[in-house]
């Protein structure tokens, strides 16, 4: 090394067999830090990141959209109520493995919210299925399977019948790569 240059990842002097080596730091190097791969894979990179937030739905009839979504552990959800009437997230959880256990709550309608849709958004931290409904337009059955109607009533068909009950399923991954 005698005259030379370090490479880019520098040696420390006291591992060094130059004369002189006075410890750590006292290597040179005539790379810049420019010149440095800084994209290598750090051991908790994923786990920096920021989550993504995904949107859901409530459009002027009594369902969330989508229905179902996939996301990634430390991704956020927002339920955006673009209905007039107010509508609930209430988890089933007898079904959700997620962190988000005993959520129960209104998201206002433009009617109880000066014209603007209500939000309401979650953070999922653990990988898992996040079950919920409209307790307005669901209930559980005695299996706590969400059907409908809830109390106040669900979209009906011309004979009368209600069809499926306001509810929706998140799906989370394990963190890393986006979902979608």
């Amino acid at each position: 090394m005698a005259g030379g240059t370090v490479a880019a990842m520098a040696t420390p002097a006291a591992a060094s067999s130059a004369p002189g080596a006075a410890g750590l730091g006292a290597a040179t190097s005539s790379a810049s830090q420019a010149d440095w791969d800084w994209n290598w894979p750090w051991p908790d990179k994923e786990k920096r990141k920021v989550g993504r937030n995904h949107l859901v739905t409530i459009p002027g009839e009594d369902r969330f959209t989508p229905f179902g979504l996939t996301i990634r552990a430390g991704d956020s959800v927002t339920w955006r109520n673009e209905d007039t009437d107010n509508h609930t997230v209430v988890t089933d959880d007898a079904f959700t493995t997620t962190d988000n256990l005993g959520v129960n709550h209104l998201i206002l309608g433009t009617d109880d919210n000066n014209g603007k849709p209500g939000l309401f958004t979650l953070t999922f931290r653990k990988p898992g299925n996040f079950v919920y409904y409209c307790r307005f337009h669901s209930h559980l059955d005695q299996f706590n399977q969400p059907v409908a109607p809830g109390p106040d009533g669900g979209i009906q068909d011309a004979s009368g019948n209600f069809g499926t009950p306001m509810m929706g399923v998140i799906t989370v991954l394990p963190a890393g790569r986006s979902a979608n």
